[in-house]
């Protein structure tokens, strides 16, 4: 009983940390449609995004993630700038994978080297582990000096890209929002992760869009209030009113507003004495010739904004208190 407790004990130490080794890939890994960016969200930040093929027939068992690592390096090769991680959708992650790198102004690489992307095969996955360097070239720099270029130069590019991943995984990541094509349900779920932050690097990419409320304060000016004021002179009706305010020895403005709160009262009164109407719709009904007034230049915006909300809390005590 000892010996086979001894056994199962060394079958454990032997055995517990062994991993499984998995084949070299059918071909070198390769990188297509690479294209750099600055200025997609902050002016000077750097964006690197391209489709990475790491190509199985037969598919390893364990995420590509877990087997690779995408590391991204200066043009000698010795200096680590920065890694990424492949998104295993499709086929545990190998094969066509959307890889990226993003800096933000503070960290980014200087702009037009020559960044070598180097895929290394993990340790712990295979026996001998090898690497390859994929040099990021002058021309995959984008020319855009502008956020507005630089995101529709990234729409184009994704775009591309999303064609390209329907051929080889047979999924469709593309859609439209009626105006334009954009991803699609799994065309968003994949690339958001793909590529972290693209939403705010390209929002056009999205049916729902994330943009930037602009809280800025707006200016307000007494144009539309002069107009009222003065549409009517040089008429007879403004020669009229002016008459009105030089026979009572008062301003015009005065004259009319005068003139129309006693025709504001008297409506209100006939309206409840007369045509036994409701407070309500006596109060509606006088507010709407203080509306002509002010539409004609005849009365203060100022007070009747102050009637309307004496009329309003009137209304109230009516409706709420149930008195008339």
């Amino acid at each position: 009983m000892k010996r086979i407790l001894l056994f199962i004990v060394i079958l454990a130490v032997f055995t517990g940390g062994t991993v499984m080794a998995i084949a070299d890939p059918d071909s070198n890994p390769s990188l297509k449609n690479r294209r750099i960016f600055r200025h997609l969200i902050e002016p000077n930040d750097f964006t690197a995004t391209m489709l990475l093929n790491i190509p199985y027939a037969s598919p390893p068992s364990i995420f590509s993630y877990q087997a690779f690592s995408i590391d991204l390096y200066d043009s000698t090769g010795t200096t680590f700038i920065g890694a990424a991680i492949i998104f295993p959708y499709q086929d545990a992650g190998y094969g066509y994978s959307e890889v990226s790198f993003h800096f933000d102004n503070v960290t980014a690489p200087a702009w037009g080297a020559n960044y070598i992307v180097r895929v290394s095969e993990s340790p712990a996955h295979f026996p001998s582990p090898q690497h390859w360097d994929l040099t990021l070239a002058a021309t995959d720099y984008s020319t855009a000096t502008t956020q507005t270029a630089a995101r529709d130069e990234l729409y184009t590019k994704i775009i591309s890209d999303a064609e390209k991943l329907n051929i080889e995984w047979t999924v469709s990541l593309l859609s439209t929002d009626g105006i334009k094509i954009v991803l699609s349900s799994t065309g968003d779920y994949y690339f958001r992760n793909a590529i972290p932050g693209l939403q705010s690097m390209c929002p056009a990419l999205f049916s729902i869009q994330l943009m930037e409320a602009d809280f800025s304060l707006r200016s307000w000016d007494y144009t539309l209030a002069t107009y009222f004021e003065s549409r009517w002179a040089g008429t007879w009706i403004g020669n009229a009113m002016t008459g009105i305010g030089g026979l009572f020895a008062t301003s015009t403005s005065a004259a009319n507003m005068i003139f129309f709160v006693i025709a504001f009262v008297f409506l209100v009164v006939l309206e409840m004495w007369k045509m036994r109407g409701t407070v309500n719709s006596a109060l509606l009904d006088g507010w709407c010739l203080l509306l002509f007034a002010v539409m004609n230049g005849m009365f203060s915006f100022v007070v009747t904004g102050l009637i309307a909300f004496i009329c309003a809390l009137v209304t109230g005590m009516v409706l709420f208190l149930r008195r008339s």
